[in-house]
């Protein structure tokens, strides 16, 4: 068989598995999407209407008429005055299918300039049978940062297993400094023309079919910090991510004390009290069922970690990016000496889970390694690894062309493609990552002899 032709199949086949054919179905799932009609009264918990909800003191939601961006009635919430406080409408759809994607979205203004004293958010929260929440009622959390001129939000999400109805959740609340900055607990958001969106009512659930997993392999990337390291913050998939909390911490490389090539991660903490610092990289396309690898090797820069404590564990998180059970279940502890020691857990991917997070980290909650306060130390972190599957179907990670190039990112899951048997023929290997092939066993050969 030519390979071209497999490569035409693959590619039509591939792109009728990514074309989101479920968005051609979506249907609106809610009513009174402009608050032209009266609404629920503080408290109500009915579905298919909006119904407000606030916390004691100066605080309100309901409809006015101040500034409509659709007909003459809007949301509004307001927080006057009142720390610690909240205040929101939402609305329930019950008799949803667990696996679909729904799509929640809404304009939103300030009466002011910003929001002044409060903050805004908006977020998806999923209600089993009995009406409890499934997970982190927080978890799908987002801001709302409005001007005074009406602007769209709006975020997409799979209903969790067990899910049978969503909430829709706009709010403002006065817990922190606010959007000003200040405290002055005071301000308004103004909502309207919301939007449910989901696939029609009694619409079958997707295949339970568990996938099928690939061969179990090495998923990390950059495993010695040899190459460049996201920014602070970034969650990006495939490439290891430092945080921290600001101050004196990091998450960094250097060359002090590499135990393989010329660089190291380093997670320090300098002085600073209730802090922390790490690494973390994410790895999509796990299979639930299947036991993953994460270890390490990992020295302290002094005789110890002194005045601060280190962990690592993995973490597990569904297709909206939620973890699936807590966050720290598998965290375990990190007693380091000047030398490097390998650090080694094996956790089984649990159902639900679609994305893994390998994290190592230091933190100066407690007393520290020495039972001091002195909230100071480093962590040296080398050699990392994360062995496990990939489901089946997603193995290939390269763009095909239909002229019979490939351009892929990841060796690995494609010799395990290859190694399927199902092509045949001479190979010609092209040292920029791009191979222009006609013969896959020596392709093959070629490849497992890096």
């Amino acid at each position: 068989m030519k390979l071209v032709h497999v490569l035409k199949g693959l590619a039509v086949f591939t792109a009728m598995l990514c074309t989101p054919l479920a968005n051609a179905q979506d249907v609106e799932l809610a009513t009174n999407l402009s608050f032209e009609d009266p609404i629920g009264a503080e408290g109500d918990t009915a579905s298919d209407q909006w119904n407000p909800f606030f916390g004691d003191g100066a605080t309100g939601a309901g409809t006015n008429t101040i500034a409509p961006l659709d007909g003459a009635t809007h949301g509004a919430m307001t927080i006057d005055a009142t720390g610690g406080s909240f205040a929101g409408l939402q609305y329930q759809v019950d008799n949803i299918t667990e696996g679909l994607s729904y799509t929640f979205s809404f304009s939103g203004r300030s009466e002011g300039a910003t929001l002044g004293g409060v903050d805004g958010e908006f977020r998806f929260e999923f209600l089993d049978a009995t009406g409890a929440i499934i997970g982190d009622q927080f978890a799908f959390n987002e801001p709302v940062v409005p001007t005074d001129v009406y602007a769209v939000f709006s975020q997409s999400r799979v209903a969790p297993i067990g899910a049978t109805s969503l909430r829709a959740v706009i709010a403002i609340q006065s817990f922190g400094a606010g959007a000003d900055g200040s405290d002055s607990d005071t301000g308004t958001l103004f909502v309207d023309s919301a939007s449910i969106q989901g696939p029609p009512i009694g619409t079958p659930p997707p295949s339970t079919e568990p996938p099928t997993p690939g061969p179990v392999m090495e998923l990390v990337s950059n495993p010695s910090f040899e190459d460049p390291i996201g920014a602070s913050g970034e969650q990006t998939p495939g490439q290891w991510n430092p945080f921290d909390n600001g101050g004196t911490t990091s998450g960094t490389t250097a060359t002090t004390a590499p135990l393989t090539g010329s660089s190291h991660g380093v997670a320090s903490i300098l002085g600073d009290e209730n802090s922390f610092a790490g690494f973390v990289q994410q790895v999509d396309d796990i299979v639930p069922g299947e036991d993953y690898t994460f270890s390490f090797n990992a020295r302290s820069e002094g005789v110890n970690l002194a005045g601060i404590d280190a962990e690592f564990r993995l973490e597990f998180l569904d297709v909206n990016g939620a973890f699936v059970g807590g966050q720290f279940d598998n965290n375990e502890g990190i007693a380091p000496t000047d030398s490097y020691a390998q650090f080694m857990q094996t956790r089984t991917a649990p159902t639900g889970a679609s994305s893994l997070r390998a994290v190592i980290a230091v933190q100066s909650f407690g007393g520290g390694a020495d039972g001091s306060n002195s909230n100071s130390g480093s962590l040296f972190i080398d050699d990392t690894s994360i062995i496990g599957s990939l489901v089946a179907g997603d193995a290939l990670k390269g763009d095909v062309d239909l002229s019979g190039v490939v351009d892929f990112a990841d060796i690995p899951p494609f010799i395990s493609v290859l190694q399927q048997g199902i092509f045949q023929a001479e190979a010609d290997c092209d040292c920029n990552g791009v191979v222009d092939f006609a013969d896959i066993p020596v392709f093959i050969s070629i490849l497992q002899g890096q």
